[in-house]
């Protein structure tokens, strides 16, 4: 089986780099925090208050498309980014991103076995060279445009900013598809639910 490299190096940096534009350091109160644990522990989508109202995106090249906020900005992707935006949620900056990493033979094996072989330890061993404080508060499976994908909550120093990002890859064909949701780490507990309400809104289109 192909290793997973590609998928988990080097997640951090480009996202990280853009989105410190519109962090804000804020200390807040995370009235949230209930909706959180009751997503983590059933795994699903809940209603909340305020939950935001999504833009759609559509790829027709990688057959695929996603919901930002509505007032978020589209910046211009970097690397092997399909979309990268960036704006407020709750008063807190935020950004997401969609990324798609090509491998050959990848259309081999299908995205549970793409999930599986994607460990706790590869993915520490892929990151800690760049950010050596990164610390993994989930590492879980969930589901990710109808497929199985591996999800990843994690917090790292980056070019002197500490973040907070939720990873949620899949595997389809040759394809690994990865969507990225970022933000300071004290804000983390307000936004989740509107990282999960973003992750949620991906899908496959037909081929």
């Amino acid at each position: 089986m192909k290793a997973f490299k590609t998928s988990t190096s080097g997640d951090l940096n480009p996202l990280q780099a853009r989105v410190t534009r519109v962090i804000r350091f804020n200390s807040r109160q995370c009235f949230l925090l209930f909706f959180m644990l009751a997503a983590l522990s059933f795994g699903q989508q809940i209603d909340y208050p305020n939950k935001p109202q999504l833009k759609e995106y559509v790829s027709e090249e990688y057959k695929c498309s996603i919901g930002f906020p509505s007032d978020w900005a589209l910046d211009t992707p970097a690397r092997n980014e399909i979309w990268f935006c960036a704006g407020t949620l709750r008063g807190a900056g935020a950004g997401a991103m969609v990324r798609i990493s090509k491998v050959g033979g990848l259309h081999l094996t299908t995205a549970q076995e793409f999930v599986k072989a994607l460990t706790k330890e590869k993915f520490l061993e892929l990151n800690k060279p760049a950010t050596p404080d990164i610390e993994i508060q989930l590492f879980d499976e969930i589901a990710l445009g109808g497929l199985p994908a591996r999800r990843i909550i994690y917090t790292a120093t980056d070019s002197g900013t500490k973040l907070t990002t939720v990873s949620y890859q899949t595997l389809k064909g040759d394809c690994i598809f990865t969507v990225l949701v970022v933000c300071a780490p004290e804000n983390f507990p307000l936004l989740f639910n509107d990282f999960e309400t973003i992750a949620d809104s991906f899908q496959f289109s037909q081929r």
